[in-house]
């Protein structure tokens, strides 16, 4: 004998993600005796997570579960180390998830060589 029992799942999945930062150019603040030295900058990746008959929920920040990246897969421009971001170079990168099956477009980064000075 066989029992059937109908099971539903509801499924809640990404439906737009984005990369935000806290500074999107990254300025040298100094140099030492052979490299210039940049800010840095912290990101947050945030999704809004749906599914079929469902209601979004918006903004859910899921950084500690996004691994960043470069999209030229370079750290040449820019090192990341988790959800910090350094200036290496002048340049310009855009910053992309790694490892994922969510497809978007990027958030461009930008190192430049002109001096940032704090004023206190």
């Amino acid at each position: 004998s066989s029992f059937t029992f109908p099971l539903f799942f509801r499924v809640w999945f990404p439906s737009n993600v984005q990369i935000l930062l806290d500074k999107s150019t990254l300025r040298r603040i100094a140099s030492t005796e052979c490299l210039p030295i940049y800010q840095q900058t912290f990101a947050q990746v945030v999704a809004d997570f749906g599914g079929s008959q469902l209601t979004t929920i918006s903004g859910v920040d899921v950084t500690q579960y996004i691994q960043l990246g470069t999209q030229s897969g370079s750290n040449s421009v820019v090192s990341i180390s988790q959800n910090k971001i350094t200036g290496l170079a002048e340049g310009s990168e855009k910053l992309v998830l790694r490892n994922s099956s969510v497809v978007m477009d990027g958030t461009d980064i930008i190192v430049q060589s002109q001096y940032s000075f704090v004023v206190n």
